[in-house]
């Protein structure tokens, strides 16, 4: 089968795409290893403890043993309750980032692909790396909001160096893998037959100020909840029966702040999977998927933390406790001045209003040179000439550069 070269042809176009080409292979598959390596670093990581708590017993060494028949035997107690939903929820949390990382695995192939896809074109190689750098970020999140439920459930816990370190690395891999993978170019075939590069046309430096500051405001909303969150106080109460059918069927209203409690919690985990997640630095920019998440969800949590503040100042919160000694549930109110929740709602009112401001930036660039056109709101592309019959050849790269083959795979 004759082959011909790209760089033999005659224009300088051709050498100019081939060697886009060349350059976006290549930077798919160096930030795609290090997501590869990240997301097994977040694998091996979670394996060891990075909270310890008189009711947090985690890392593969430990856990096992709330899961003994003696552990088993004094959740009828309601002794146990609180180890046991941490080691439960610590469990699924690495089995689901065990499948996680199968899947990273998975897209080793089209990362490293040489040829053109019948499906992606060019694509395959940035397709991969994509798909990778969300599984990395959803792995990073899932490990966060792990450790942020135990503690919500445990009520106090102390990070140990671990966590600094996690923290470290994954915020490093995010943040500089995001602006790195965030610059690669799509290639298609347009409808004249033409095949044209879709570059970036938005910023870099914007959505990571942005993308900066979400982390930091999530991170501390985060901090500032579990010091005023009480919903460790109740959780083995609200587990018995008797709770739901002689107090909260009968009274839900003066569990309101509990409630309210539990949708900032939600709120916040949604928070962090995003700001820790790779919409931010998307290449379609402020149209990108989930990029309201951030804003839609502050607001929440301002309403809520507020309410939260209000309703302990005017009404007071209930605290449950179960007495083993005389085998009931006892019931207290308290009101009481919560200045950390004003403040987790002042947090969210500022993020709130830091993303509406910014929530139309980065435009697009605007640009008029050589072979870069502008239709309205499309975006800039450079063009190869190619006829309609050409639409049937297939691209390879290989040790000397890229080649056309001639062959049955269309470019889609």
């Amino acid at each position: 089968m004759r082959k011909y070269r790209i760089k033999q042809l005659p224009t300088q176009q051709n050498a100019s795409l081939k060697n886009r080409i060349v350059r976006t292979r290549g930077r798919a598959k160096w930030v795609g290893v290090v997501y590869l390596i990240a997301s097994f670093f977040t694998l091996i990581a979670a394996c060891f403890p990075m909270l310890k708590a008189e009711k947090v017993r985690l890392g593969l060494l430990t856990v096992w043993r709330e899961f003994t028949l003696d552990s088993f035997k004094s959740l009828d107690t309601s002794v146990n309750v609180i180890p046991f939903l941490n080691a439960l929820i610590y469990c699924g949390t690495l089995i689901l980032l065990f499948v996680m990382f199968l899947r990273t695995l998975w897209g080793v192939g089209g990362l490293f692909k040489r040829k053109a896809d019948k499906k992606y074109g060019f694509n395959l190689n940035v397709n991969a790396m994509q798909g990778m750098g969300k599984v990395f970020s959803t792995m990073f999140s899932v490990v966060l909001g792990m450790y942020f439920v135990v503690y919500v459930l445990s009520g106090s816990a102390k990070p140990t160096p671990l966590l600094y370190v996690f923290l470290f690395v994954g915020l490093t891999v995010h943040f500089f893998c995001g602006l790195r993978g965030g610059k690669a170019s799509y290639f298609q075939v347009a409808e004249n037959g033409q095949m044209v590069e879709r570059r970036r046309m938005v910023g870099r430096l914007v959505p990571f100020v942005r993308n900066f500051l979400q982390v930091v405001g999530v991170f501390a909303m985060m901090s500032y909840f579990l010091q005023t969150s009480r919903i460790h106080e109740c959780i083995e109460a609200m587990l018995r029966r008797d709770v739901w059918v002689n107090h909260f069927a009968k009274n839900v209203v003066s569990f309101a702040s509990l409630l309210l409690q539990f949708v900032t919690a939600i709120s916040l985990l949604v928070l962090l999977k995003h700001a820790t997640g790779t919409a931010e630095f998307d290449m379609e920019g402020t149209q990108a998927t989930g990029m309201k998440n951030y804003r839609v969800f502050a607001f929440f949590i301002f309403l809520a933390s507020g309410a939260t503040f209000g309703y302990r100042f005017l009404f007071g919160e209930v605290s449950l406790r179960y007495s083993v000694e005389e085998r009931r549930t006892l019931i207290t109110i308290s009101k009481w001045t919560d200045t950390t929740s004003l403040i987790v709602s002042a947090l969210g009112l500022a993020m709130f209003i830091f993303e509406v401001i910014m929530r139309n930036y980065p435009r697009e660039k605007k640009s008029f040179s050589g072979n870069e056109t502008q239709e309205g709101a499309e975006n800039v592309q450079q063009t190869l000439d190619l006829s309609e019959t050409d639409l049937s050849e297939t691209f390879t790269e290989n040790a000397e550069g890229v080649e056309m083959e001639t062959g049955n795979i269309p470019l889609e």
